[in-house]
């Protein structure tokens, strides 16, 4: 990239020319930074602040209960519930467990079996990209009446990857309204880092589109899996460096020889990095990703088989978060 540095010392970062950091130049200041000077404790939104500060919140990630399972919403708090964990994140979006033209509706439906079980809603996983997309102001007004504090951003794609500074400018416009919509429903929206061929797949291009907003508003969440894939070991200086921004953390194992996504215990994740983000001071959302294959045939073996799944890896999750 023929591009001229110069140092973003408030941001901890190396920008090219049009603010925007290099490839190149973000890995060097990773490299170099451990903990970035001036770097605050990651910003969390109401839904995890309790009598004595914030408090931890283990979350599933319901897309397993309505894409493998074919549940209906009672039966998920159900499942949830039996498998330990507080709450769910439910897929709002096209094809989602709540479909957006149906969040009036559906959504506080939802949310009200979910209390019933003394389970919470506090985040849900979105279409959106910027206030254009489909329902989804809508979609935003509901969850925030609701209670709902984080929401995730849909996906960016990248046609051509010499294009990536013209993107992440394209990208950040396109935050700008709904940044400021954000800050008036008191909603936090999250771009995960997502391995594969889409913005945001090594971290520091997806923090690149939200840093020059406030962290309140748009933040990252913070994928420990799919910077396992991508990144191996550099999960942690990425880490350190993007922390004032990191508002919900994804929780799933990847075993980088195999490709595959396997148990929690099972793959390349450090469980060292609960014990980073303790030190950091993230009490916050962990939601809980299952990817990995179970064995058996759709119905109740699958179903018997993922409820267990889903009981040993929360239980894994809250041990090694105990241990951090």
């Amino acid at each position: 990239m023929n591009t001229t540095i110069a140092s973003d010392r408030a941001a901890g970062c190396v920008c090219d020319s049009t603010g925007l950091a290099s490839r190149r130049g973000f890995l060097r200041a990773v490299a170099a930074a451990g903990v970035a000077a001036g770097l605050g404790a990651p910003v969390l939104r109401g839904a995890e602040a309790g009598p004595g500060g914030r408090r931890r919140i283990l979350v599933v990630f319901s897309k397993v209960h309505h894409n493998e399972l074919g549940m209906d919403y009672r039966q998920t708090a159900d499942s949830a519930a039996e498998a330990g964990f507080d709450g769910i994140d439910c897929p709002v979006r096209p094809g989602g467990q709540v479909l957006p033209e149906r969040v009036e509706e559906d959504l506080p439906r939802l949310a009200a079996i979910l209390k019933e079980r003394g389970l919470c809603l506090p985040k849900i996983t979105t279409h959106i990209t910027d206030l254009e997309s489909a329902h989804a102001e809508k979609v935003l007004r509901v969850a925030a009446r609701l209670g709902i504090r984080h929401y995730r951003l849909g996906t960016f794609t990248l046609p051509d990857r010499r294009a990536v500074p013209a993107r992440l400018r394209e990208i950040q416009a396109r935050f700008r309204d709904l940044a400021a919509l954000n800050r008036e429903l008191g909603i936090q929206g999250l771009f995960q880092n997502h391995s594969g061929g889409n913005v945001g797949a090594e971290v520091w291009d997806a923090f690149e589109t939200v840093r020059g907003y406030g962290a309140s508003d748009l933040a990252l969440a913070f994928d420990i899996g799919h910077a396992t894939a991508v990144l191996g070991d550099g999960w942690h200086a990425v880490l350190q460096l993007v922390r004032s921004h990191i508002g919900v953390v994804y929780v799933k194992d990847h075993h980088r020889a195999s490709r595959k996504w396997v148990a929690l215990g099972e793959g390349d994740v450090d469980r060292r990095f609960f014990a980073v983000l303790k030190q950091m001071g993230y009490e916050g959302i962990f939601s809980q990703h299952f990817e990995y294959a179970v064995p058996g045939a759709k119905g109740p073996e699958l179903a018997r088989n993922l409820q267990q799944a889903m009981r040993r890896d929360q239980e894994t999750l809250r041990r090694w978060l105990a241990e951090a």
